[in-house]
């Protein structure tokens, strides 16, 4: 899915666009944390394109900005932008005057959570390189968490504006930005478990039966033994008229 902003005043999301900004409730994600990689293939899930990024950060003047939700994994999202200064306010600036572009993912929908009431999730925010013709993506391969409690993750002062610009050598300063979201879901995992036979406690697995007056044996005799839990049963065949040399 793709949203274009262009030089109109940006439309916030109307789930979203009269709740306070809770800081306090959004993970932080250390720096060194950050892992960042590049990739050809546009993001699966959402794709935001701004066609004025200056235009849009003057317009900023709410705390954030949400987007048209979009659907991943049978959930919908909606990505936000959070304007946050050097010591993770929302919306004011340090004392230096810096004010960093914090992209964030919200869940809309946290009433179908499931009977549990939560979901965790891996999330992979991405940034176009014009000059590069590639995305930037952005991750710290940690499992997120949502629920009715804490509905954003994301990344807080991830990058300044105006560094933003220049590093991007964005052509008439338009860019685009990216998400792809998957559902971890235990529940539906499959597998197996695999052990080798040195790992048997073959003593303990193993059992021994006297046969009595076996040479005047015939047919088929059933021995019964336990096994662990299990019930097990033997079954051996005598033949009596075979012709040894």
């Amino acid at each position: 899915m793709a949203t274009t902003i262009s030089n109109q005043t940006p439309k916030s999301n109307p789930a979203t666009a009269n709740e306070p900004a809770k800081v306090a409730e959004r993970e932080e994600t250390k720096d060194d944390e950050i892992a960042v990689t590049w990739r050809e293939e546009e993001p699966a899930h959402y794709i935001l394109q701004i066609q004025s990024l200056p235009f849009l950060l003057e317009n900023l003047s709410e705390p954030h900005v949400a987007f048209e939700a979009f659907e991943a994994c049978g959930y919908k999202w909606s990505l936000i932008l959070y304007r946050v200064s050097e010591n993770g306010d929302v919306y004011r600036e340090s004392e230096n005057g810096d004010v960093y572009l914090s992209p964030y993912l919200r869940i809309m929908d946290i009433q179908h959570l499931g009977h549990n009431g939560k979901i965790d999730a891996l999330i992979n925010f991405f940034v176009y390189h014009q000059e590069m013709n590639r995305y930037i993506t952005i991750q710290d391969g940690k499992v997120k968490r949502f629920s009715a409690n804490k509905q954003e993750s994301g990344f807080s002062r991830l990058m300044l504006p105006p560094k933003f610009i220049d590093r991007l050598n964005l052509k008439e300063n338009t860019c685009k930005f990216g998400v792809e979201v998957f559902v971890v879901n235990p529940e539906k995992e499959k597998g197996e478990c695999c052990c080798s036979i040195l790992d048997l406690h073959l003593e303990e697995n193993t059992v021994t039966w006297l046969i009595g007056n076996f040479s005047n044996l015939s047919g088929l005799k059933c021995f019964e033994f336990r096994m662990a839990s299990s019930k097990c049963r033997k079954r051996l065949k005598v033949e009596t008229n075979c012709m040894c040399n």
